[in-house]
């Protein structure tokens, strides 16, 4: 894979600036910001950053903060900028003022993937529960208990036990005798890589099984230790000062890249990255503003012979302004990890339920359960997502006990 391909899928949304390279770096990386607005010093070193970007005139109205500004551009960058500035702000509402469909599509899970992640909830709430929600809720948990470093989260792993316990007490030997030893084994040496800041960690995973990561392992080690010299090493250099870059908030580092295509690429989201911590100007009119709905579960919880089906009330609210129109909500129910094959969910309604603004709608909700199943309790989990805005969506939780 090319330096440039890698350049790019390593960057990501960053910037403080090291007080390494210049007079105005220096200064930019001592500010703190005190207000959630850019002062005119900041601006002007974010503006020499995107003057040796890929895309300078782009790159200067972001820096204003301004989404007014993205009328400036052509159709597609003008879309572009409203989607840069939404994953900024953290924003869905400027998703909504995308024509093009497939960058609002994208601009949307963005902002899932950054507030709604469940393995970062997880992490951030101590609670597995969001595993749920994960494509492999195993693999979620693992990652829970290692970022932790909390081996009891394991006993919630029905496959890859020992390789939980393994990576979580970050003990190789723990690895023997886990299911797939060898991948157990990177997964263990990247975490002690990390934690002790020692590149010869990196040195013995299997490369077979890393997909490039050998090298992934050591940008880690320059992040971990704050130290970039580390790439001068590196098979892949201009990735991995871009990812080092990105990942301290230094775009600064950006200036060892010898690419010229690279590097400026280096400049532009380092200063993107940079006004996360900054909030976008957007004015207060009149407009439709989604929020997310209100979803209850009627009654919590019951208690049922175990084949028997109970039957639950699902209302759904819908939260947005009286300015939005009608929308249509999913409802979707989901199992605990331990219920998958003991619990099925059937609605009264599948299809789309229109709610207006303000509005409520209660549905039924049949949970049958599994003749075999054994005598316990059972959550699951059941959502609502507007589907005229996906990343709006709740959920609630309830009980089934069987005797």
């Amino acid at each position: 894979m090319s330096s440039k391909l890698f350049s790019i899928l390593g960057l990501i949304l960053v910037i403080i600036i090291s007080g390494c390279i210049s007079q105005e770096t220096s200064q930019l990386q001592q500010i703190k910001p005190s207000t959630n607005y850019l002062s005119t010093e900041e601006i002007t070193v974010l503006n020499n950053f995107c003057d040796k970007s890929n895309s300078p005139e782009k790159c200067r109205i972001l820096v204003s903060l301004n989404p007014d500004s993205c009328e400036n551009l052509e159709e597609k960058d003008r879309s572009d900028c409203y989607r840069e500035l939404a994953v900024i702000s953290k924003n869905p509402a400027l998703c909504e003022k995308i024509i093009d469909e497939q960058i609002s599509d994208r601009c949307n899970s963005q902002l899932k993937n950054l507030l709604k992640n469940p393995i970062d909830i997880a992490i951030s709430t101590h609670d597995i529960s969001p595993c749920n929600d994960y494509r492999d809720p195993g693999v979620c948990i693992i990652k829970v208990a290692h970022a932790l470093r909390d081996s009891s989260i394991c006993d919630e792993v029905t496959h890859l036990k020992q390789r939980c316990l393994a990576v979580a007490n970050t003990d190789p030997e723990m690895c023997n005798n886990a299911d797939y030893p060898d991948s157990c084994l990177n997964e263990v040496y990247k975490g002690l890589s990390i934690i002790e800041k020692d590149t010869s960690y990196c040195d013995k995973l299997k490369v077979e099984l890393t997909y490039g990561e050998p090298w992934n392992c050591y940008w880690d080690v320059a992040v971990a230790s704050e130290d970039s010299t580390i790439c001068e090493t590196s098979k892949f250099s201009s990735s991995c000062y871009s990812y080092v870059a990105t990942k301290l908030k230094r775009p600064a580092i950006c200036d060892n890249i010898e690419s010229e295509v690279t590097r400026p690429i280096c400049y532009y989201v380092a200063v993107l990255a940079s006004l996360e911590d900054y909030s976008v100007k957007i004015e207060k009119n009149q407009e439709c503003i989604h929020k997310e709905p209100t979803i209850v579960i009627s009654p919590e919880s019951q208690k049922i012979t175990a084949g028997d089906t109970a039957v639950y009330s699902v209302s759904v609210t819908n939260n947005d302004n009286t300015l939005c129109k009608q929308s249509d909500f999913k409802i979707i129910g989901h199992s605990s990890l331990t219920a998958i094959s003991d619990i099925t969910y059937e609605f009264g309604d599948n299809k789309l339920q229109p709610i207006n603004p303000g509005a409520s709608l209660t549905i039924k909700v049949y949970v049958s359960t599994n003749s075999k199943a054994p005598s316990r309790s059972y959550s699951f989990t059941v959502s609502a997502t507007n589907n005229k805005a996906e990343f709006y969506s709740s959920n609630a939780k309830a009980t089934v006990s069987l005797k």
